[in-house]
């Protein structure tokens, strides 16, 4: 953990490895590659976070979506955000971990219904893959700006205390 890399946030308008993995992401049909893809796109915007909070410049290799997850989202505030970052991490597990994926669909189901707050609460869940993999990639995106504007918000935090010094 000694060796620290320089980091710089992705722009996710012109990172090209950005762009064709959510070229993929926007394409997926298929709720397992939906969950896998969103999940590597939540973990690389919760390393940003990670960096913006500490106002790093350089970064370890952090692994684990569990560790970066819980670094990115510590303290009171980002509760929920923590529970949908813990709810999205059980799905992925569950496509990557277990022979059967009897608890997939419903742990999607709880992640797009925390993310969608009130209105998640009342949607009917689509029965059809293909929808749910919809729904599901709309709330990754829902879960992704929430975790832009923190991104936002610390590194503006950390600019007015740098001008304040």
């Amino acid at each position: 953990m000694n060796k620290q890399e320089k980091f710089v946030p992705r722009d996710y308008r012109t990172d090209a490895d950005y762009l064709a993995l959510d070229a993929k992401f926007r394409a997926s049909d298929n709720l397992e590659y939906t969950v896998l893809l969103g999940h590597v796109i939540v973990e690389d915007q919760l390393l940003a976070l990670v960096a913006a909070r500490l106002g790093a410049d350089t970064m370890p290799g952090l692994r684990g979506f569990e560790l970066i997850s819980g670094l990115a989202l510590a303290g009171t505030k980002p509760i929920k955000l923590r529970e949908a970052a813990s709810l999205l991490n059980t799905a992925r597990n569950e496509v990557g971990h277990k022979m059967s994926r009897t608890r997939l669909a419903p742990n999607v189901e709880k992640f797009v219904r925390m993310v969608k707050g009130k209105a998640g609460k009342t949607m009917k869940w689509p029965t059809d893959e293909p929808e749910q993999a919809a729904q599901l990639r709309l709330a990754i995106r829902f879960y992704v700006v929430e975790i832009a504007v923190a991104i936002d918000y610390e590194t503006r935090l950390r600019e007015a205390g740098a001008k304040a010094i």
